[in-house]
């Protein structure tokens, strides 16, 4: 007799065959060098992913916004949702290997100001999807998350900007962003998931928060590796970055396929 898995079981599969996925494709393009064979210029294979991954989330965040008509807690979140996604696809198709931070060469500060843009969208994200819960969010569980984030960003800004002196004040102000803002938009995130170990939160929600916490790991560690001139073309750090647009797609299409018949009203909760 075949082994049926729930819906939820079924999407965390595909989550860790994603990760499974990703190791295999790094693992061919560091076998076959695949810095000696640049598709373009400073893009390689497992660049490639960066455009197809996020492209998906933007899609499938589209759908759920024209869906919504913009409206609503449901419409506001997916907008700002979809806008995230697609800063950080910005961020990532100006993204540079060898530039340097410099303030009077804008271009080398692209990709950075889109990514940290992404921050606050997916804050304001995080919170229209909690706003409709707000009454069952107390300041206990509050404290708790902000405890938790700040444990997180107090290694987090060691690890980026205490361990090198030769940064410069750009790099600095750069770096120690990343982690600082790591922690604000973890605060949200813990709260989704403690909710979610209380039954209050759907498995393909928390897919999106999942999501938020392998960035913020995958931030420490590339900030890390950056720092101290360790990050290079098709790092392991990347699959973590990927994993999480894999987190996001689960997310958003379980979403669109368990309550693709059920219309929500602005003051339902989301499921």
């Amino acid at each position: 007799m075949a082994l049926i898995l729930s819906p939820s079981k079924k999407y965390l599969s595909s989550a860790i065959l994603g990760l499974i996925g990703l190791f295999i494709i790094f693992g061919l393009a560091s076998i076959f060098n695949q810095e000696q064979y640049p598709m373009a210029e400073e893009f390689y294979a497992t660049d490639i992913l960066y455009v197809i991954l996020p492209a998906i989330v933007i899609i499938l965040g589209t759908y759920l916004s024209i869906k919504n008509r913009f409206r609503g807690n449901h419409g506001k979140a997916w907008v700002f949702f979809t806008l995230a996604i697609s800063s950080l696809f910005v961020g990532e198709s100006t993204y540079s290997y060898d530039s340097e931070l410099d303030f009077e060469n804008i271009s080398t500060l692209t990709s950075d100001i889109f990514y940290l843009l992404s921050y606050p969208l997916l804050l304001t994200f995080t919170i229209f999807y909690l706003k409709p819960r707000r009454r069952i969010i107390s300041k206990s569980i509050i404290v708790w998350a902000s405890l938790a984030s700040l444990i997180l960003v107090i290694p987090s800004l060691y690890f980026t900007i205490g361990i090198d002196d030769e940064l410069t004040e750009i790099e600095i102000v750069i770096y120690g962003l990343y982690p600082i803002l790591d922690g604000i938009i973890l605060v949200p995130s813990i709260i989704a998931v403690i909710l979610f170990f209380r039954g209050q939160v759907n498995l393909l929600w928390t897919f999106l928060l999942l999501a938020i916490f392998t960035v913020v790991v995958a931030d420490t560690i590339y900030l890390t590796l950056e720092i101290t001139d360790s990050y290079d073309i098709g790092h392991p750090v990347d699959i973590l970055f990927l994993w999480s647009y894999i987190f996001y797609a689960l997310g958003v299409w379980g979403y669109i396929r368990v309550y693709k018949n059920t219309k929500q009203k602005d003051t339902s909760v989301f499921p």
